[in-house]
């Protein structure tokens, strides 16, 4: 008899009472994996536990035609037990059940929603970067001379006013603030005025942030599940990971640390490793932090590392086309730069 565990995706084989094997087993909604032997439910919890019977070949029960069944087992789908073997791998494991699908939405949805309404304002290093794409987006330039009285942290290069953080989320953040600041002009609002700034601000971070933030919940609890961690146990530890650590005080706050954070997890939990390398690298671009990360995940799967590598190759190069083209302004005197090391 076999007893498949689909709380902890775990497989046991019993003979005569006695435990003879047990392994980790695909189990959820959509598993193809079952065949004409008999079908029930065992214990208290019918939707915990499944009791699956084996047939003897050339048993007296047959199909249509009077043949005898192979041994399978009966869930969803159709299979054999030499289709289904103990040592099948977790990392194989694609298909969630419609449970673990509505944790992982409730996990996202709880996620943006604390960290959309906690918005703590502006700052010398947030307002730094929403200058930068403050600049991009109405003046078509990385100089933010005009608009800089709002931060010190800056850099000084060539008789003009740089924004000294790295660049990938104000140039992401540029895409929603260039929809805002069209419809703000056609109304003739005042791009300058303090409270439409604080909500253009507090929208892109919605967007460029709060995000990506409540996606990494649902990311942690998704790939826990497919490595038959207990349900319970995976959507707390995935709720605490941002809500209950220092990502949660960064979600609120138009900096790059939570989608930098997040972009590190995709990287390390998506199987697709042209993606894992895309995510790594942009997340370098967004957080200089983080280039050490991107060089240890290409190892993670080595068979994939080429695939990666291009990928990571690809966004860089972007990257540092910019870089070049801004080499004085990093490479120059940073009022603020000194004052930011230290207080990270």
């Amino acid at each position: 008899m076999i007893t498949v565990d689909t709380a902890t995706n775990r497989l046991y084989l019993f003979k005569d009472g006695q435990l003879v094997d047990q392994s980790l087993a695909a189990t959820g909604d959509g598993i193809m994996i079952h065949g004409t032997d008999e079908y029930d439910s065992i214990g208290g919890d019918a939707d915990r536990r499944r009791r699956l019977h084996f047939r003897e070949p050339g048993s007296a029960d047959g199909d249509e035609n009077g043949a005898a069944q192979r041994p399978g087992l009966n869930v969803i789908g159709r299979a054999s037990p030499d289709q289904l073997p103990l040592d099948i791998q977790q990392s194989t494991f694609n298909v969630l059940s419609t449970s673990d699908r509505r944790i992982a939405e409730w996990l996202a949805i709880l996620t943006f929603v604390t960290c959309g309404y906690f918005f703590a304002g502006g700052g010398w290093n947030q307002n730094s970067q929403f200058d930068l794409t403050r600049a991009i987006v109405e003046r078509h330039t990385f100089a933010i001379d005009s608009l800089a009285r709002n931060t010190g942290d800056v850099a000084i290069a060539n008789g003009h006013v740089y924004s000294n953080k790295s660049p990938a989320m104000s140039w992401i953040a540029a895409i929603p603030y260039a929809a805002l600041h069209a419809f703000e002009t056609a109304r003739r609002a005042n791009a300058g005025d303090a409270t439409l700034l604080t909500i253009n601000a507090w929208l892109c971070s919605l967007l460029c942030v709060v995000l990506p933030a409540a996606l990494i919940p649902p990311m942690i609890f998704i790939y826990a599940r497919r490595r038959g961690i207990d349900a319970r146990w995976g959507a707390i530890v995935a709720a605490s990971s941002v809500l209950a650590t220092q990502v949660l005080p960064y979600a609120t706050i138009f900096m790059l640390h939570a989608p930098s954070a997040a972009l590190l997890v995709y990287a390390l939990t998506t199987p697709h490793r042209a993606r894992a390398g895309f995510a790594a690298a942009l997340a370098t671009a967004m957080n200089y932090l983080c280039a050490p990360a991107l060089i240890v995940f290409g190892f993670v799967e080595r068979r994939g590392i080429v695939r990666y590598a291009a990928a990571a190759m690809g966004d860089r190069a972007e990257g540092r086309e910019e870089g070049e083209g801004g080499r004085g302004r990093r490479g120059g005197k940073g009022r603020g730069g000194e004052r930011e090391r230290g207080r990270k």
